[in-house]
């Protein structure tokens, strides 16, 4: 139920700025505790998977740390409003959005991975990361 409520909201707010920013505060301090937990740093290069139409917890962490972040989502709809999002607000230099499956996805080249609260299925996309990134890798599971 959470996860199609979750795509419905952010589809409905993507458009709107104030919207964005109204969403982005459920998030604020979840994220501000895992950039401080995952000891995220400007030189990482991070993955988001599960981004939505509305990839706030990138968004955060971009603005937060200055790091390079790459997210991905499966819904070739959502990565489109995503990535009008991304331009709209300025990050498109900084944040790239991607359409692809966490369980596929190459992780090898990534510092901090993030996991979204509604990706499925979630037990067999952390098992591809546990087996594909690089030791060291800092993964954040919501």
């Amino acid at each position: 139920m959470i996860i199609a409520w979750t795509k419905w909201m952010e589809k409905k707010c993507a458009c709107s700025n104030f919207l964005v920013n109204l969403y982005g505060l459920y998030y604020r301090e979840t994220v501000k505790k895992e950039i401080e937990l995952a000891e995220v740093r400007e030189n990482d290069r991070i993955l988001c998977i599960g981004g939505g139409s509305i990839p706030s917890t990138a968004i955060q962490m971009a603005n937060l740390t200055k790091a390079e972040i790459d997210v991905i989502d499966m819904d070739p709809k959502v990565v489109i409003n995503a990535r009008k999002l991304i331009n709209r607000i300025g990050l498109d230099g900084q944040v790239s959005i991607l359409q692809g499956k966490g369980e596929d996805m190459d992780v090898g080249c990534y510092d901090v991975i993030h996991v979204a609260l509604q990706v499925t299925p979630k037990e067999k996309v952390v098992d591809h990361l546990w087996a594909n990134s690089k030791k060291g890798t800092r993964i954040i599971v919501r």
